[in-house]
């Protein structure tokens, strides 16, 4: 009798055991970055705010999108009957860190009808990150290149978390740094659906845990080089450079 447990990551039965239970978080949590960015660099002004004047995620899209996108996530990985028992547990597991996303979202448009402080917002994303990271640590590892994927992860959700409640204190100086790392996760979540169901790669061979880490670099790379291109493009050429 096969034991509960004792099913490949291609058998899992639905939530987030799966390649699009990797691909849509992790491509909603990228256009979360994105969106952001493009907002603020709309916005114009946001750079020059002093610390704790400016929620971290202003406007309306940022913060609807994250309660309508979390809401979805939350239904999606409700567990069925049929789940097996581990993939139930981690399907609470990422609802949860949906629900802590959702959390923010309702966060933002309290701050904007008064019922918040600007620091509040930065505390209840940057919450719902570290939450994230939490979970990911220790997310039902399969061992191999799944653990060192998922601890990688968990990594970026807590870096995530940590700049993002700094940034209510420090300023705004840490914004551009806490936007690359929110993208680096979510395109790191879909490069870890790549990883674990498409790539054939051996589950616990060490030669695919070394790729691993190596593509992790890749996507951080690519990420600096996305948003840099998208700063600079939209904020013009430096004059002072051009009179130098």
């Amino acid at each position: 009798m096969q034991h509960p447990m004792d099913h490949s990551m291609g058998e899992m039965l639905g939530g987030g055991g799966t390649y699009v239970g990797h691909i849509l978080p992790g491509i909603a949590l990228a256009v979360l970055a994105l969106a952001w960015v493009v907002d603020d660099l709309r916005r114009g002004d946001v750079e020059n705010s002093p610390a704790g004047t400016r929620p971290l995620q202003g406007g309306l899209v940022v913060p609807w999108f994250k309660i309508v996108a979390a809401s979805l996530g939350i239904w999606l990985e409700i567990p069925g009957r049929e789940w097996y028992p581990m993939d139930i547990v981690m399907g609470w597991q990422h609802a949860t860190v949906h629900a802590a996303i959702l959390l923010s979202g309702v966060t933002d448009l309290m701050h904007r009808r008064g019922y918040f402080s600007a620091r509040a917002t930065h505390l209840a994303f940057g919450g719902a990150m570290l939450v994230g990271g939490a979970i990911f640590v220790g997310h039902g590892n399969h061992d191999g290149m799944s653990t060192v994927a998922h601890l990688l992860l968990g990594f970026l959700f807590v870096l995530s978390g940590l700049l993002a409640v700094a940034g209510g204190w420090v300023g705004p100086s840490l914004r551009r740094l806490t936007q690359g790392s929110v993208l680096a996760t979510g395109s790191w979540l879909v490069v870890i659906g790549w990883i674990l169901f498409r790539s054939g790669w051996d589950p616990m061979g060490m030669t695919s845990t070394g790729w691993v880490w190596l593509v992790f670099c890749w996507n951080a790379m690519a990420v600096a080089a996305v948003l840099g291109v998208l700063v600079a493009f939209a904020s013009g050429p430096d004059p002072a450079a051009d009179a130098a």
